[in-house]
């Protein structure tokens, strides 16, 4: 880990907005304005909300660590990484990282019945969706050349493999 611990902590400011500041916005706006409870009423929703937001949560915390010790760098989608990680959550599906990001948003939304940061959720998703097809994923392809374009033929955008994906050639392992 070669990059400044500053670096890595300036890195956490927007994932810190998205699960923290945001949401505990619109939940604290929906109780004073809507009288809305400050949590859902439902125990179906909190135990899936529960379930969700922790799974989410470590995926997140696995995919960050991997990111930041095998990639050496940090991660702002803009500090270019010096390696293609293809390990742990990585080896399921391509933007692990992120989809953490959404099933917290996502537990988020049931554990405090809010539809708001439901939306919220859908809103971050698509957003990075387009991000992805438009912009990092022709960087990639630009910087690894064909060991990315065979993981994104191989490894889902979203939606997990049930075996973790094989690299064919040994080189190319990270």
């Amino acid at each position: 880990m070669d990059k400044p611990l500053s670096a890595h902590l300036k890195a956490f400011i927007l994932p810190f907005i998205m699960l923290v500041v945001l949401p505990l916005g619109i939940n604290l706006a929906e109780y004073r304005r809507a009288g809305q409870p400050l949590g859902a009423s439902s125990p179906l929703s909190l135990l899936a909300g529960g379930i969700i937001g922790l799974g989410g949560l470590a995926l997140l915390i696995i995919s960050i660590r991997l990111i930041i010790i095998h990639a050496n760098t940090t991660v702002m989608p803009w500090i270019p990484s010096e390696s293609l990680v293809i390990r742990g959550p990585y080896r399921y599906l391509r933007n692990p990282m992120i989809l953490g990001v959404v099933l917290v948003m996502v537990g988020k939304g049931l554990l405090l019945g809010s539809t708001r940061i439901l939306a919220l959720a859908l809103v971050f998703f698509i957003g990075n969706t387009v991000y992805f097809i438009l912009s990092e994923e022709p960087k990639l392809e630009e910087r690894f050349g064909e060991p990315y374009r065979e993981y994104k033929v191989n490894v889902h955008r979203w939606w997990p493999r049930l075996r973790a994906w094989e690299q064919e050639n040994d080189e190319n392992k990270q």
